[in-house]
């Protein structure tokens, strides 16, 4: 088992150096799920924690190298684009299963369709096992309904389905906010691996779908009710997926109007091979 970590010594604002380390392998690390209590409301719900160190904080895992379906990742996230409203704002990235024709043979061995689902079906039982766990404690959301299909109606908030090339995919749906609760800035950072094994921050200004990712993922659990009306009661109970800063990029796929699968070569004439050269190290996995 790995001990892993993301190493930020300072705030960035101080300009310091930022390193990446790779670290919480999801099938790695030892989790364990308990009852935590709010401070401000006395709500006692279910909380996934370090299974060998429960002081610290919720463990954010570091997924299996996943298919990007689409994303909002820019300096403003989805602002402007699904709302006006920066606290409502958010990072998004949604992965999935699913290999690019396009992709190099040198990362095949690493990136495959087999991973990648045994990953995406961690992540969806995951939630399942939480929702299970409170289902079983009476002190958990006593006011909701805890009857025999109480997982069943469990809303996993991160797990979706999207329309691409008019097929349909269930996807992770990982999101953070614009900045954390203290005011800092919570801006996605981008790395890449080297030949030499270090992990070196990229600029990136697009990440395109079908690009192989290595998000990092916390998850939260949630439930009450929602009703806006004293009158009525709305209950409402699930888990989501936070996006965790960090993001290393395995292999960013061509954009995709300009490329033909079955050829592998662009309308306009010229070859992938050139964005292909430059392939990053994974042999983490």
């Amino acid at each position: 088992m790995k001990d892993t970590s993301i190493d930020v010594t300072q705030p960035e604002t101080k300009r310091v150096k930022v390193s990446y380390t790779f670290k919480n392998k999801y099938d790695d690390v030892h989790y364990a799920i308990n009852t935590a209590v709010k401070q401000k409301s006395g709500e006692k719900y279910p909380k996934i924690i370090h299974g060998d160190k429960p002081r610290k904080a919720t463990p954010a895992f570091t997924l299996t190298p996943m298919t990007v379906f689409g994303s909002f990742l820019g300096r403003d996230g989805d602002l402007n684009i699904r709302t006006k409203n920066k606290d409502k704002a958010r990072y998004v990235l949604k992965i999935g299963v699913g290999i690019s024709k396009l992709l190099p043979a040198s990362l095949k061995s690493y990136v495959t369709v087999e991973k990648q689902e045994a990953c995406f079906d961690w992540v969806r039982s995951l939630g399942q096992e939480a929702l299970e766990y409170a289902s079983h404690d009476d002190e958990v959301w006593p006011e909701l309904p805890k009857n025999d299909d109480f997982v069943e109606r469990g809303n996993l908030a991160y797990m979706k389905t999207v329309v691409d090339d008019e097929k349909e995919h269930d996807v992770i749906v990982l999101q953070s906010r614009l900045d954390d609760y203290n005011g800092n800035s919570n801006e996605p950072r981008f790395w890449r691996k080297t030949k030499d094994g270090e992990y070196v921050q990229e600029k990136i200004d697009e990440l395109t779908p079908g690009s192989i990712v290595v998000p990092r993922a916390s998850f939260r659990l949630w439930g009450g009710d929602f009703s806006k009306d004293p009158l009525k009661k709305d209950f409402k109970w699930g888990a989501s997926a936070d996006l965790g800063r960090d993001i290393v990029i395995v292999w960013r796929a061509p954009k995709r109007e300009y490329v033909d699968s079955d050829t592998d070569e662009d309308q306009e004439g010229g070859s992938t091979q050139a964005i292909l050269d430059d392939v990053p190290y994974v042999e983490d996995w």
